[in-house]
């Protein structure tokens, strides 16, 4: 999978280059939420005049929150203008904001304020800015200019409007002075010839719930109210507005925030700015795939712009510049997962000009594991075989690259019939399985096995540079770290320097000895470093789906035509479902990395985002949309290990008779499996479900009132009789 190339040619036009004006074919390919403007349009005959407010309408931008501008303006400001003795970027973006909000105070509610009015107001409370109100002007319109971007497909749906109605005008509620928004607009080809421009601030009146601006421009432009109509983002400043003015109103809300960009916006503070990029490019990103020509499920992309990006991405930064913080020369990503933030990673080092190698590695468990066994003993062989819940006897063998009937008499000696090599181990299994392979004939083939697989595992290492000398990291998603083990035993022959390596959800598993291993760090979530179990639940099933490879699970090495190494793979029933989802996700982030690219300074720095990344993730695994729940929960996870066929989707719907086995063993997870999205199965299921679903929650809380209102001697007494 490659992103290189290919983010910049999908929708939104970065470049200098004046738009061609859209031809008839052109416009029969816009996004279905543009033509459905044009199909609203066509409503209103006799139009002679047709307004649209800029931002979010006509023009979108990666900064959201203001005060994530005013964020970046107090960087600057503070390396340009030489004030950082006297003030921090934060601190100047809050006096930024309270400047704005007493002025307006002060300003009649019908009127708007101006840039320069703003900051008067602040130079008044800091005076030592009074020289330097210019500059902090300039730095701050040059930053909406950067972060300004066109929405795909506006720029066509403008020229056909021209052709068939005639006359096109832009109004905005903005304190931006209207040469500059001006100049925004020709630039993206938007404002031609004499077409008008009016902006709140320098008009004296705003659109707000009354239409002053509308009025304004009507009565400027010798239009009447009846044969105008105006298309805007907000309900009530655009629709309702224009409607009391007697305009036509079309509502155009597809660049709003979502739920989840909203909860990204929130955090603008804690993260200093870079969650307010990620609900910027959020947007773009769904604007541009919308825009892109590809097959898009309108269910799928809130959550891939909005929840799988920021989780992939966020982690990605994280990992490059912790490797650059620790002076690693080279980051191995390891398949499969890796693969999707290998590419990640590949742009934003692109991007942001960064001095590190990254490579690929195709490996697995499977195929690296038993490569690591120079001698069968029972502590190296439960390592290589972690994992064992939800394997077989036929399948445990195979990742020993072996089969039952290789064994069949020591497995018969043992208590294995031929009728149990199918079914599913368990501790005691296991452990009567590991007692085995130690023992005899069965060791010896383990070893003879072991020994062929090291051969091309480290002839495969060594072709792709793991082997070479220099500070190397190694990049997986999630797990205890057992693949960075095996790595650190192979490479540990030829270099002596412990391995630096990354995952997004550590986990700790209280049986394991965890001697040999590299260094580990952990981000969203490492339950190794405080010894307990806590998780964030479902997270590690949703990011199989997020960073789901296009190849299928490493099984082992062969050697090709031309004396190279190559991986062996093996495909996964569901593979053809998972493409869906794939290359969706792949479109998203190539157009999310794109767009947080233009904005380099809020990524540099150390900056913890992890909470508001998280609370968008939590917000959806808690709180899913039933189309979400339909979308996301039918997508075919693999049920345990690699080799087994058996597929599981994260949201089964459920039936009542569920609803009670539920119940009765007080958890869904043992009863719908280790990827129980509850959430999504309660929103997929029937309405009779979901009312039960909903009674059962009543009752439960009215039970619980009772229960705290019993006398503390009948509580302990039924707690006793229980």
């Amino acid at each position: 999978m490659e992103f290189k190339g290919k983010i910049h040619q999908l929708g939104i036009d970065r470049s200098d280059n004046e738009r061609a004006p859209a031809t008839p074919d052109q416009i029969s390919t816009l996004p279905p939420h543009i033509l459905s403007i044009k199909e609203k349009l066509t409503q209103y005959p006799n139009t002679e005049l047709v307004t649209f407010d800029v931002f979010d309408t006509l023009l979108t931008s990666v900064l959201d929150h203001p005060e994530a501008v005013f964020l970046e303006v107090g960087r600057r400001s503070t390396r340009q203008t030489q004030i950082s003795d006297m003030m921090t970027p934060e601190a100047f973006a809050r006096a930024r904001t309270l400047a704005e909000q007493r002025i307006r105070e002060l300003t009649d509610p019908g009127k708007d304020v101006t840039l320069l009015q703003i900051y008067e107001e602040l130079a008044r409370c800091y005076s030592w800015l009074g020289d330097r109100v210019s500059e902090l002007m300039s730095c701050e319109l040059a930053v909406e200019r950067e972060a300004l971007l066109l929405i795909p497909g506006m720029g066509e749906f403008l020229d056909w409007v021209r052709r068939e109605v005639g006359r096109v005008a832009f109004v905005s509620d903005m304190y931006i002075p209207t040469e500059v928004i001006a100049e925004q607009l020709t630039h993206y080809g938007l404002l031609k010839g004499d077409e008008r421009l009016f902006v709140s601030g320098d008009c004296g009146c705003r659109k707000g719930t009354n239409g002053d601006l509308l009025r304004y421009a009507l009565e400027d432009l010798g239009v009447s109210a009846r044969h105008a109509v105006h298309v805007g983002k907000d309900w009530m400043v655009d629709v309702m507005s224009a409607r009391k003015v007697g305009m036509g109103a079309i509502h155009f809300p597809t660049a709003n925030l979502t739920r989840y960009e909203k909860r990204l916006n929130h955090a603008h503070w804690e993260s200093r700015g870079t969650s307010s990029v990620y609900a910027g490019a959020s947007r773009v990103a769904r604007l541009e795939s919308l825009a892109s020509g590809q097959e898009v499920d309108q269910a799928l992309l809130p959550v891939c712009s909005g929840v799988a990006a920021p989780l992939v991405v966020d982690y990605t930064l994280w990992v490059l510049r912790k490797a650059v913080d620790l002076g690693l020369t080279r980051l191995f990503f390891l398949a499969r997962e890796g693969e999707v933030l290998f590419a990640v990673a590949q742009e934003l080092v692109e991007g942001l000009g960064l001095e590190l190698e990254l490579c690929y590695l195709h490996v697995s468990r499977r195929a690296l594991n038993l490569a690591l066994l120079r001698s069968v003993e029972r502590g190296e062989l439960e390592w290589a075989l972690t994992g064992f819940e939800n394997e077989t006897v036929r399948t445990l063998l195979s990742r020993l690259n072996l089969t039952p009937e290789d064994m069949s008499e020591e497995l018969v000696a043992a208590g294995f019939d031929g009728d149990s090599w199918s079914g599913l181990l368990s501790r005691p299994s296991f452990e009567k399985l590991l007692d085995l392979f130690c023992q005899g004939r069965v060791r010896a083939l383990i070893e003879e096995q072991a020994k062929i697989r090291r051969q091309l595992v480290d002839e495969y290492l060594a072709q792709q540079g793991f082997l070479g000398e220099g500070e190397i990291g190694l990049v997986d998603t999630t797990g205890v770290g057992s693949q960075f083990r095996v790595l650190q035993g192979l490479r540990g022959q030829s270099d002596s320097r412990p391995l630096q390596c990354f995952l997004m959800v550590r986990i700790w598993q209280r049986r394991l000895n965890y001697d040999g291993f590299p260094e580990i760090h952990g981000y969203y979530c490492d339950q190794y470093a405080y010894r307990r179990g806590y998780s964030i639940p479902g997270l590690t099933s949703m990011l199989e789906i997020f960073c789901a490879a296009v190849h299928g699970s490493v099984v082992g090495y062969r050697r090709g035509v031309a004396g190279q190494i190559e991986p062996e793979f093996e495909e996964q029933p569901g593979w053809k479902s998972r493409r869906r989802y794939t290359g969706q996700v792949r479109l998203v982030l190539g157009c999310f990395v794109g767009a947080i690219l233009r904005q380099p300074s809020f990524l540099r720095g150390e900056v913890d985002s992890r909470q508001a990344v998280l609370e968008t993730y939590r917000l959806l695994w808690d709180s899913p949309t039933r189309a979400e729940s339909f979308s996301w929960g039918k997508y075919p996870l693999e049920s345990g290990s690699i080799n087994r066929a058996a597929q599981q989707v994260p949201a089964p719907q459920l039936s009542l008779r569920d609803l009670v086995r539920i119940r009765l063993q007080d958890s869904s997870a043992s009863f719908l499996g280790p990827f129980a999205w509850r959430a999504g199965s309660e929103q997929v299921s029937s309405a009779g479900v979901r009312w039960a679903i909903l009674l059962m929650a009543r009752a439960n809380r009215f039970a619980r009132a009772i229960w705290l209102k019993c006398p503390n001697r009948i509580r302990l007494l039924l707690e006793n009789n229980r």
